[in-house]
């Protein structure tokens, strides 16, 4: 009422005008007039949630978009269906944005002692040559806490000759990871 009171009301007295000067004329203006005069009824059905789902089930009102939705959209909505996997700490290691993550987030640049990056070398040098499988949770928890070793640590993956078969099969597993998502959108293009 508060909102389409001041309609309601000019679109009566228009109507009443209109009929009282001339009646055949009511019907040339009840469209617009008419319609202000019923604002708010139209305002307070229009606004129903369930009117707006019964009207989408019945497919009235929607856009061709929403009818015929592009290649591209479907792809996208089969994509968003599926659950990303999340990235552990192999991702954060080898693939280059997850490592370039991980290392930002490193809290405030630590600055570490010399004992701590002494400790830190040591299980860069101790993963390169056993694998991800021999590292403790502790030692992968420290890595990830410290930007410098875990990036010294995926340089070494990338380009250690004497680098662990795990850490091969792992750079593997990941480029091919890459390439289908780079295949699942151009398919989407």
């Amino acid at each position: 009422m508060r909102r389409h009171g001041v309609h309601t009301l000019i679109g009566l007295a228009w109507l009443a005008l209109v009929y009282w000067l001339n009646p055949s004329f009511l019907w040339w203006l009840l469209p617009v007039a008419g319609a202000l005069a019923v604002s708010i009824p139209i305002s307070v059905l229009s606004s129903r949630v369930s009117l707006g789902r019964s009207l989408r089930e019945a497919r009235i009102f929607l856009i061709p978009e929403e009818s015929y939705p592009p290649r591209v959209l479907r792809r996208l909505r089969r994509l968003l269906r599926r659950p990303p996997r999340v990235p552990g700490f192999l991702d954060a290691v080898i693939d280059p944005l997850h490592n370039a993550i991980a290392c930002a987030a490193d809290v405030a640049r630590t600055q570490h002692s010399d004992a701590i990056r002494h400790v830190h070398a040591g299980v860069v040098e101790r993963a390169i040559a056993d694998g991800p499988e021999r590292m403790s949770a502790h030692e992968k928890s420290a890595l990830l806490g410290d930007a410098l070793s875990l990036s010294q640590l995926h340089f070494e993956v990338w380009t250690a000759p004497n680098v662990h078969a795990d850490w091969i099969a792992a750079r593997e597993a990941i480029a091919n990871a890459r390439r289908n998502s780079v295949e699942l959108v151009k398919d989407a293009a």
